[in-house]
């Protein structure tokens, strides 16, 4: 055994490689929606942890935040969308075409 390795039943030799394995705790999110998906670089299904993470939390912006679809989309896309801003109504615009122009 290394000199300076931790003494502990997790730890092991293999061959003539020492492996070392870490006492860290399972990172818990802090909201109850999103238990269980994290981004873990530590595993062998880190691409699917990856993808099932990213949707999850873009689903969770979008029915919890005000125009989290919005935010949705940026997290799938990895880009913030281009918002085209509506033209203004002409002075003379009818009571009508005010009301739709407000929906």
């Amino acid at each position: 055994m290394e000199k300076n390795a931790p003494r502990s039943s997790e730890n092991k030799f293999s061959g003539r490689n020492f492996i070392y394995k870490s006492r860290q705790s399972k990172f818990e999110a802090r909201i109850d929606a999103l238990k269980g998906h994290i981004y873990d670089c530590t595993d062998s299904r880190q691409v699917d942890l990856y993808t099932t993470t990213t949707k999850e939390i873009a689903v969770y912006a979008a029915i919890t935040l005000k125009n989290g679809n919005d935010v949705r989309k940026a997290i799938e896309d990895m880009k913030v969308p281009e918002m085209v801003l509506p033209k203004d109504l002409p002075a003379d615009a009818s009571a009508v075409q005010k009301r739709q122009w407000e929906k």
